[in-house]
């Protein structure tokens, strides 16, 4: 009779274990928005709870809300969902698909935001809202191009793009 409580306790705790191993508890959510490259997300439990919340601006939405809060529209595109398990293995991954933005967002912005005048800053995020993804990514080559190279670039009004040396 004993030996029947601890294989059920035993078994028990295997369960248990498989569980924590391999049921997804959470998923951490990440969004970026493809207007000003703001970042935000947070935890989502499987029972509904959020936790972890977190929010990065960025230097181009401050001067918007400075300057020009009343064009202020954000754009949130998801670019990471990934479920883990209560040891944090990855289970699962729901991702969207922010395209440039993921990448602009994480620092070209904010270095071109640094130099550039208050029409240029408006006239990059007026670039970035229109939602020429072409524009965006012509953009994105030059600027990119332009931070390796220690130049910094600058847009036209015209909607031209020109590298501008220091």
């Amino acid at each position: 009779m004993r030996w029947r409580k601890i294989v059920s306790w035993l078994f028990g705790c295997v369960l248990v274990g498989f569980g924590i191993l391999f049921f997804e508890a959470y998923t951490d959510w990440g969004f970026v928005d493809a207007n000003t490259g703001s970042r935000k997300g947070y935890r989502q439990w499987v029972f509904g709870i959020r936790s972890h919340s977190w929010y990065e601006k960025s230097s181009l939405e401050s001067f918007i809300e400075a300057s020009h809060p009343d064009s202020l529209v954000s754009r949130w595109i998801s670019y990471t969902g990934t479920g883990r398990t209560l040891v944090g293995a990855v289970r699962s991954q729901r991702h969207g698909r922010p395209g440039i933005m993921h990448t602009l967002a994480k620092g070209p912005i904010d270095s071109d935001c640094e130099l550039a005048s208050d029409a240029e800053k408006f006239h990059l995020y007026n670039l970035l809202s229109s939602g020429d993804e072409e524009a965006v990514i012509e953009f994105a080559d030059v600027m990119i191009e332009a931070i390796t190279d220690g130049k910094q670039p600058k847009t036209e009004q015209s909607g031209a793009v020109r590298p501008l040396s220091r």
